[in-house]
């Protein structure tokens, strides 16, 4: 058995946070979010991630925990940076300050 992950490249469905590891985000999103392709770029980015099963860490109903939960922490930052990845070099010193994938 040895792997964490599944055939999906996603982490064991067993954690509380998944964490896919094989994708490369602009291959499913392939234009960077710039002024004008707001909703193209949005329902992309949604799919992609709802794809990977964490869309709840964009509506906010992934709950951090109290004490800083590293899983958590871990597929936060991963969805975080999928989103800076796909943004717009005009847009993301915008947004680069904000730590959760909620804010951005």
């Amino acid at each position: 058995m040895g792997s964490s992950s599944n055939e999906n490249g996603a982490s064991s469905p067993r954690e509380k946070y998944p964490y896919p590891t094989e994708f490369n985000v602009l291959d499913f999103v392939p234009k960077l979010f710039s002024e004008g392709n707001y909703n193209n770029w949005k329902l992309l980015m949604q799919d992609f991630i709802r794809m990977r099963g964490l869309i709840g860490f964009i509506e906010g109903t992934a709950a951090e925990e109290l004490n800083g939960d590293e899983a958590w922490n871990r597929s936060n930052n991963l969805v975080r940076g999928w989103i800076l990845v796909t943004l717009s070099e005009d847009i993301r010193p915008q947004v680069l300050s904000l730590e959760s994938a909620k804010d951005l």
